[in-house]
């Protein structure tokens, strides 16, 4: 791969809040290209033709927007999941897809965490009933007894296993569906392996770590929601489409579970007169498990060295489109 180095040429960077620190924008200055933030698909199709790579956060990256890039040697994106971009438009380019898989895997099993033991007490309830001067545990609602409950995790990768750990500090049971990992891994852990359906009927609480591809949209439908304990919490800090949002609503609405904490919606941002905002058992946050600042001090450094490898003739250290790699070499 030829080294790139002409100010003719530029980088792309998507979102204007995903803001790089100095070092890493000499080190792209550096090798002698542009850097220009575009924020609307008229300013990224206007400057597509001179790109040679594209930095990008949430902005949607369309198979439209792809196939402009006629010069583009990588796509980095500044997290884990590429939902957000046509990998397979990508792939038809010939453009690597980069990513960061280690980005905040502890922060999102923490808040994954944080929303089981907030859903478990009915945190928000106390928190309303303090404020308006409820007192005495007559008037309150009984807090779940967590030791000894089943947690089934949907997805054992990096995240579901950073749950799975702290989980068990706190006395659960921990089983785990992943049709693509190995159940050798689980039972290594002391999880055990399980069956979608089967998980859902069984356990008391479900967290969902799964990636949203086409064969996991709505992964959770309203059958499989149908067959949850009706004192059964769903977790759901991955992406919100892997859950059938309407049929979510009418199971929580029809107190067919027993509720749900949330940090990713079906439509981002939801809209102001979504019906979970007016439930009582769902714990609701704006897809912000990330959001620490040690976190996005690590996810932006390494987006901006799989551009830099590139540029200099190599390869990005995690390329989830590999196949490409022998085409672009």
């Amino acid at each position: 791969m030829a080294r790139v180095n002409s100010s003719e040429h530029l980088v792309i960077r998507t979102d204007h809040d995903a803001d790089l620190e100095p070092t890493d924008l000499e080190a792209l200055r550096h090798l002698g290209v542009e850097v220009v933030t575009v924020c609307t698909e008229e300013e990224f199709l206007a400057v597509a033709d001179r790109a040679v790579a594209v930095l990008n956060s949430d902005f949607r990256l369309t198979a439209k927007l792809i196939e402009s890039l006629s010069q583009c040697r990588v796509i980095s994106r500044y997290g884990s999941g590429v939902d957000n971009i046509d990998v397979q438009a990508a792939t038809r380019e010939g453009i690597p897809v980069a990513n960061v898989p280690l980005f905040c895997v502890e922060e999102v099993a923490n808040r994954a965490l944080t929303l089981l033991l907030a859903c478990s007490c009915q945190l928000l309830q106390l928190d309303c009933f303090t404020r308006n001067g409820k007192w005495g545990e007559s008037n309150l609602p009984y807090a779940a007894q967590i030791e000894g409950r089943v947690l089934g995790l949907i997805g054992y990768g990096r995240i579901g296993r950073a749950v799975a750990r702290r989980a068990k500090a706190f006395g659960l049971k921990v089983i785990a569906y992943d049709p693509y990992l190995s159940q050798d891994v689980m039972q290594s852990d002391d999880v055990t392996p399980s069956e979608i359906d089967d998980l859902l009927a069984v356990a008391d609480y479900v967290s969902i770590h799964s990636p949203l591809t086409n064969e996991t949209y709505h992964l959770i439908d309203e059958r499989r929601l149908n067959l949850m304990k009706a004192s059964a919490i769903l977790i759901n800090t991955a992406r919100g489409s892997l859950i059938d949002e309407p049929a979510l609503i009418r199971v929580l609405t029809e107190r067919k579970i027993g509720g749900a904490g949330l940090d990713v919606f079906e439509k981002e941002p939801p809209d102001k007169n979504n019906p979970l905002f007016f439930l009582h058992n769902v714990i609701l946050t704006p897809h912000c498990a990330s959001h620490t600042e040690l976190a996005s001090q690590k996810v932006r450094p390494a987006a901006v060295d799989a551009v830099v490898r590139v540029l200099r003739g190599g390869y990005p250290t995690h390329v989830v489109n590999p196949e490409v790699l022998k085409w672009v070499a």
